[in-house]
């Protein structure tokens, strides 16, 4: 009771130094949110989201990429991004000696993960990290 709101970071589900997968996926983002909102309660919470992704790489460090570089590197490589079912998580891959994985916040994941939040009755939403996200986000 000593804030007035908390701040949820709801985001890196995968990270940096894990095996490559979705920033953050809207049934983690529900078992996550649920936690919290059972805890805290809704009214106090602010849901906080990613506008990024991460681009898992073979032969250096994992980096941290905003929708337009993603973009950029799949047509750069001649690949195609895909969503993933379970997480609807844009994903594409490059195979072979210096190959990469990235999986990106886009507007459609975005609207499923707000749809989420306001399902457990959560209406503040903050995102990380302005500059990174999909234009389409604010249309």
């Amino acid at each position: 009771s000593s804030a007035d709101l908390l701040l949820i970071m709801l985001y890196d589900q995968h990270w940096a130094t894990s095996p490559p997968g979705a920033i953050t996926g809207p049934q983690w983002l529900r078992r996550t949110l649920a936690m919290r909102v059972q805890e805290s309660g809704a009214d106090r919470l602010v849901a906080g989201l990613p506008f990024y992704g991460y681009q898992w790489r073979t032969n250096a460090p994992t980096a941290t990429t905003s929708y337009d570089e993603a973009r950029r590197l799949a047509a750069e490589a001649g690949v195609a991004f895909d969503r993933d079912p379970a997480t609807q998580s844009l994903h594409a891959v490059r195979a072979g000696a210096d190959g990469w994985e990235l999986w990106v916040t886009d507007a459609v994941l975005l609207d499923s993960l707000r749809r989420e939040v306001s399902a457990l009755g959560v209406r503040r939403v903050a995102y990380w990290r302005l500059g990174l996200e999909d234009p389409a986000v604010w249309r």
